[in-house]
């Protein structure tokens, strides 16, 4: 039975956007653990948040669990979000706090897509929902590389969306150079404006990612404007793609400008960078812990099968031959090292 990756990174100890993270974190394990029983898949969930907060956690849960050919990775991060002047692709960094000089630490999405990209699923969800606030790259400190409706149409649609496409579907929260929006109470407003577009497509008459991506960007007013890259269908080559994926190219929501330069940022919001979770893993035996129980059981018996496949999944892991990427810092490895060149850690 194929499995749902649910893997989640938030900075819920953020004094002003904590509150707004933990309704996001709420809002995407209660959707998703619908989704997956709807198309009957098992579902994994892994979450990154409070005191796990931290490049080598991230680094870590993000390459440490088995994917096979028919899973589905969905990766979803809430937090504050920046990038350097000279950054050339459209992926924020993670904010992780500043360093001991008063330089924000960054950890790059792009190296969380290029990893998930190497375990090669059948669909590939990334939904990014920070600022992307430009900094200099001399400050620059960089760390890594519900209502249930009555169905109709719904649970075919959704296992269209889950079950069924392969691909990629890529979904960031605003443009290089501006900022994203949240409350506590709604939490960030593009994951809202996600989901929302994800049960209107699941209400419909036919649901397709391409109209998701597309309504998830319409957002109120022009301060935040949300990008997205959408690759799906039979036949689809996760490396020709990888080839063609260069910068900002196939991206929507940009025109020619926003990709040879950086907008000049609005009045400051609240997922801006401010001044000076706990993870688990899948593939269950039935009974599916999803089903049945409140809410709160059925997420903790998630939880539970999710680090005992943990457990067993590391129990098999080889270490890395031929090159791969450091478990600590998140650097490439240089093929036959027996030590990462930045930061010294042992390879194995």
């Amino acid at each position: 039975m194929a499995t749902i990756h649910l893997v989640i990174v938030a900075d819920t100890k953020d004094a002003s956007i904590g509150a707004s993270v933990v309704t996001d974190i709420e809002r995407v394990q209660k959707n998703f653990l619908e989704y997956s029983e709807i198309c009957e898949m098992w579902l994994s969930i892994r979450v990154i948040q409070g005191a796990n907060f931290s490049k080598e956690k991230i680094a870590r849960d993000v390459q440490d669990f088995f994917v096979q050919s028919n899973d589905v990775i969905a990766f979803y991060y809430t937090g504050h979000g920046y990038r350097h002047e000279t950054k050339e692709d459209p992926w924020p960094m993670m904010f992780l706090g500043h360093d001991e000089f008063g330089a924000p630490q960054g950890f790059d999405v792009r190296w969380i897509y290029q990893m998930f990209q190497q375990k090669n699923p059948r669909l590939l969800l990334m939904i990014t929902d920070s600022c992307q606030e430009p900094i200099p790259d001399a400050m620059h400190s960089n760390v890594t590389p519900y209502m249930k409706r009555s169905t109709g149409d719904r649970r075919n649609n959704c296992r269209q969306l889950f079950l069924q496409s392969q691909g990629e579907i890529l979904l960031v929260s605003c443009k290089p150079g501006e900022y994203s929006y949240c409350t506590p109470d709604r939490g960030g407003f593009f994951s809202e404006r996600v989901f929302q577009a994800i049960e209107d497509n699941l209400s419909g008459t036919q649901a397709s990612w391409e109209v998701v991506a597309q309504e998830s960007a319409e957002l109120d007013g022009d301060r935040q404007n949300p990008i997205w890259r959408v690759i799906t269908g039979d036949g689809f080559s996760r490396q020709q793609h990888a080839m063609e994926l260069r910068g900002f190219t196939g991206w929507k929501g940009m025109d020619e400008a926003d990709s040879r330069t950086v907008s000049a940022a609005p009045a400051p919001a609240a997922k801006s960078i401010p001044n000076p979770s706990r993870p688990q893993s899948p593939s269950y035996s039935s009974p599916n812990p999803s089903r049945g129980g409140s809410y709160q059981d059925r997420m903790a018996a998630i939880r539970q099968r999710t680090e005992e496949r943990r457990t067993k999944a590391t129990s098999y892991r080889k270490p890395p031959t031929g090159g791969g990427f450091c478990t600590k810092c998140g650097e490439k490895l240089i093929p036959g090292s027996a030590f990462c060149t930045s930061c010294g850690a042992k390879v194995g």
